[in-house]
């Protein structure tokens, strides 16, 4: 996914690199694992969660964290790390984007983090959170008829 802060600051749930082999089957579940941050540079920067879990479970380096690292090559080259951060904790891109880690939860599988990209003075939305629990709906309230409710009467 391309992340274009022109059109204001946008926030993403992402699942945990380590954990790709847990993406859901439904296009409309599945959770993103990298974001390219749109910079109009040569050098593109990608963020993603590095969670400590599946294929990433013996990290060297950022755990748990958000990253960012940029392309320096051309073709087939290797990625250089630009920074990481915790949650609550933010970075700046060379650019001048902000990339935060809005909420981080390794409790749960996959591993959730929401992230922000947003430029100086925007605002991130505060409608991403790191949980797929879905409240449910509350049971409908029996309705009682006009009927019921003299019979109930005339039987006390």
């Amino acid at each position: 996914m391309t992340i274009d802060t022109s059109q204001g600051a946008q926030t993403v749930k992402m699942m945990g690199v380590g954990e790709y082999n847990l993406q859901s089957a439904q296009p409309e579940l599945r959770k993103k694992i990298a974001l390219k941050i749109e910079n109009g540079s040569a050098r593109p920067q990608y963020v993603a969660f590095n969670s400590a879990k599946g294929a990433n479970a013996q990290n060297d380096e950022a755990d748990d964290k958000v990253t960012m690292v940029e392309y320096t090559g051309t073709g087939y080259a290797v990625s250089s790390l630009k920074g990481y951060v915790a949650q609550g904790g933010s970075m700046t891109t060379t650019q001048g984007r902000i990339v935060s880690a809005e909420c981080i939860d390794t409790s749960v599988t996959p591993s959730l983090a929401c992230v922000c990209v947003r430029e100086s003075g925007q605002t991130c939305p505060t409608d991403c959170t790191c949980s797929d629990i879905v409240e449910p709906t509350p049971s409908p309230t029996p309705v009682v008829s006009s009927i019921d409710l003299l019979l109930s009467i005339v039987l006390i």
